[in-house]
């Protein structure tokens, strides 16, 4: 980690080693201790600033969402850290402008939910520079692409508190449509579930919505069926924080335990 700081900051000017330095951020913060490792060695504000030297570079705007989602993963922390020097202003940013790239949609994507998750204020500014929209409409243009599916799910899903049921039947139409077009996926139908229980819990309308348009048959199905074991752990851990929950409910999960 040390290495690539120093390579970044040694070399700010250089292309090749911004893009280089993110991509290799974005691997060594898949895990909490280098997450925190990277933040406190300015490892993000090195990524936007790449991103923002070198903002015609697909490559580096690819490498810096992927960066930037890695490190926002379950952080409190680097999510703030992000939001105040501009990485969720620069992630949307290259979502618009690299509409054809289907690399950088999918680590937008990643990028808007994992900021979303445990923010308030990155859900607030997410829904007001529209990111969701820019989410669904990716789902919408790469429906084949597994990987960014589960990215928007997880949007989708992290995104709901902060929004209005007048646009609920958009998202959940996605989500749905998701889930049925990877029926043994584990990231789609655990991010799936987590989005149609979290929407569900935004208003009478929307949980009617998810009940009539099989959102419930089919996330209790993936829970029964289709998820595994790893994948029911974590989803009880997310879904218990989620009020009111409607499709696993207490008494669905007494009769159906995740273990």
């Amino acid at each position: 980690i040390e290495l690539v700081i120093k390579a970044m900051k040694t070399h700010a000017n250089n292309e090749e080693v911004g893009d280089n330095g993110c991509w290799a951020l974005a691997m060594l913060g898949s895990h909490d201790k280098t997450r925190e490792m990277i933040a406190q060695q300015g490892g993000i504000e090195l990524v936007i600033n790449a991103m923002k030297q070198f903002a015609k570079s697909d490559d580096i705007q690819n490498n810096g969402c992927m960066a930037l989602a890695a490190l926002a993963c379950d952080n409190k922390e680097n999510c703030a850290a992000v939001a105040e020097h501009g990485g969720l202003e620069l992630v949307l940013k290259a979502m618009k402008e690299f509409t054809d790239e289907e690399e950088i949609q999918d680590n937008g994507c990643a990028a808007i939910g994992n900021l979303s998750f445990c923010n308030v204020s990155n859900r607030v500014s997410v829904t007001e520079k529209g990111g969701l929209e820019l989410s669904m409409s990716a789902m919408e243009r790469f429906t084949t692409n597994v990987s960014l599916q589960a990215s928007c799910c997880c949007a989708v899903g992290n995104l709901a508190s902060s929004q209005k049921e007048d646009n609920a039947e958009i998202w959940l139409n996605g989500v749905i449509d998701a889930m049925k077009r990877f029926p043994s996926n584990d990231d789609v139908l655990r991010l799936g579930c987590h989005a149609l229980e979290s929407w569900s819990s935004v208003s009478l309308k929307c949980r009617s919505y998810v009940e009539t348009h099989d959102g419930v048959s089919l996330a209790r199905h993936a829970w029964k069926f289709s998820l595994s074991r790893k994948a029911k752990v974590r989803l009880k851990l997310e879904i218990l924080t989620i009020p009111n929950r409607f499709i696993f409910n207490d008494d669905f999960l007494s009769r159906n335990p995740s273990v």
